[in-house]
């Protein structure tokens, strides 16, 4: 594993009180153990650095080793948004706020079995299922089906991408 995914596991896996409540944006609902950074799109539509940008305690700090993390391995990657969740399991989605014809990246950490992202066609049946643990993925999640697949485990999961 690469230092800088190592520093993003050993700070999230540390952090004590996850939000319990979501971010409460468009994008989290009021999913638990889920932080945006970045750029969000509030309920009326407008754009704004989200409040947990200015968490001096975990988003700001967190926010600057996601940003060490891809300034190093992927730099050309166009991206203005994060989400970080924490033992989320996603249904079968298009991600419908992010940007058109833009791509995101998704990688996972942790100690988990399981938790494979799986890719769907337009009848949402399974393409493949694919590990992305200590791995990216690039695919742009507005137009393919995906999901998390069953796990066990602390599962930990950044998607980068543009709104």
């Amino acid at each position: 594993m690469n230092p800088e995914l190592k520093a993003i596991e050993d700070f999230t896996t540390n952090i004590k009180k996850w939000n319990t409540h979501g971010n409460r944006t468009k994008l989290c609902g009021h999913r638990p153990n889920c932080y945006v950074l970045g750029m969000q799109k509030d309920f009326f539509g407008n754009y704004r650095l989200g409040k947990f940008m200015y968490d001096t305690e975990i988003g700001l700090p967190l926010y600057t080793l996601l940003c060490a993390y891809m300034n190093k391995h992927h730099p050309q990657f166009k991206w203005n948004s994060v989400i970080i969740n924490k033992n989320n399991k996603f249904d079968i989605h298009k991600d419908k706020f992010n940007k058109p014809e833009t791509q995101s990246l998704t990688i996972s950490w942790g100690k988990f079995k399981g938790g494979r992202l799986e890719l769907y066609d337009d009848n949402k049946k399974l393409v493949d299922k694919i590990n992305t643990r200590y791995k990216h993925l690039i695919c742009d999640c507005s137009t393919t089906y995906h999901a998390v697949e069953d796990f066990k485990g602390d599962r930990y999961s950044a998607v980068f991408y543009t709104i």
